[in-house]
């Protein structure tokens, strides 16, 4: 029989970097259902919030040594999974949080009448084609859903997805704490005059970011500028620093953990987030709620939230030149303009990424799509 008001999640067990947007959906979900059923591992299960209302089913994963124990793995994980879709029969609605291929629960889900819909993290494959020779397996998972959610209209043609837009529904589970991340410290007052947070990958561009520092020195050689992150790219970014004798411009603070963002965001005058590719930034978001403006490239979600020179600045060229080009501009910005782009955006993000606001929106995406 079929429980009406339960529902299932189910994520790839992950690292803790993917332990917020869980938890936020696992909430979401808690706050419209009588029952949520969540199959997931690994440390994004340690943060998923305690309910009784929450039951999990564990499955960890462990990556192997090599590429045929990495295969053997990754399939022996899906099929635990889909042990934890057939165990719980009288649950049939199913979110999938995407972020890798779930072909074989997918499947079987489907073989055993389970509604499945397909909830977007980040683009399906990778911003620079080179996980394109998976396209096939993408796009066949997706033909198998009933549904994909996104973030913003946006995406459907960024990411390729304009032939599955009749199943597509449009719905965030972006929740910002106004309790934490808040404006705290004046916008005159603030140390650094730019600054990024951030993973130190290739997708984030941090690498054009901190190449635009010896640009913006020849306009003010005074400049402040603060970097926050970690990743593949760190030694890199730290030798490019230490070459150019940028350390008297650039003061380098490592890795930030979440519950300490607020307290940096509140030090920087304006955020820049040059990627190549984004779904919808938390960082965007927590930035405008600390009255922190920002500059960010034109991709993902993005041209859906920010309205250049309204509530927050567009990066259109995110080469080191076209970072420089554009700080120089915003930083000649006049005063008022500034403040009413502080304002528009901090009204914005309030509005639109509150628990009330976002859970009222996936109610309406449910009912939807399985009632």
């Amino acid at each position: 029989m079929k429980d009406s008001n339960s529902i299932g999640i189910v994520r790839f067990p992950a690292s803790s970097a993917g332990a917020g947007p869980l938890e936020n959906l696992v909430t979401i979900c808690d706050s419209i259902k009588d029952k949520v059923y969540v199959i997931s591992g690994n440390e994004a299960f340690e943060e998923l919030p305690e309910s009784d209302n929450i039951e999990i089913f564990r499955v960890d994963h462990d990556k192997g040594s090599n590429l045929t124990s990495r295969a053997l793995k990754y399939l022996s994980t899906q099929a635990k999974m889909t042990v934890g879709m057939i165990k719980k029969h009288e649950v049939k609605d199913y979110i999938f949080f995407w972020s890798g291929f779930l072909l074989v629960p997918l499947l079987v889900g489907k073989l055993i009448r389970k509604n499945i819909s397909i909830a977007l993290m980040g683009k399906p494959f990778g911003y620079d084609s080179e996980q394109e020779e998976h396209m096939p397996v993408v796009q066949l998972c997706f033909s198998l859903s009933d549904n994909l959610i996104v973030y913003s209209p946006n995406l459907i043609e960024e990411w390729g997805l304009e032939r599955f837009k009749d199943k597509i529904k449009i719905a965030h589970r972006h929740i910002i704490d106004f309790n934490r991340f808040k404006n705290i410290k004046k916008y005159q007052e603030r140390t650094f005059d730019i600054g990024y947070i951030g993973r130190f990958e290739e997708v984030k561009n941090v690498r054009s970011f901190v190449r635009s520092a010896p640009h913006l020195l020849k306009n003010d050689e005074n400049l402040n500028i603060f970097l926050g992150g970690d990743g593949s790219q760190k030694e890199e970014v730290l030798d490019f620093i230490e070459k150019n004798e940028l350390g008297r411009n650039i003061h380098y603070e490592g890795w930030i953990e979440h519950d300490n963002l607020p307290q940096y965001l509140n030090d920087i005058k304006l955020l820049v987030v040059p990627s190549y590719s984004e779904g919808l930034p938390n960082i965007m978001l927590e930035a405008m709620a600390c009255g922190t403006p920002v500059l960010i490239s034109s991709v993902g979600a993005v041209p859906d939230i920010v309205e250049d020179g309204e509530n927050g600045f567009i990066l259109e060229d995110n080469s080191p030149e076209g970072i420089a080009k554009r700080v120089n501009e915003i930083m000649g910005c006049d005063e008022e303009k500034m403040k009413e782009i502080i304002e528009n955006a901090h009204e914005m993000v309030r509005k639109e990424f509150n628990f009330e606001s976002v859970v009222k929106n996936y109610r309406r995406i449910l009912t939807e799509i399985f009632d």
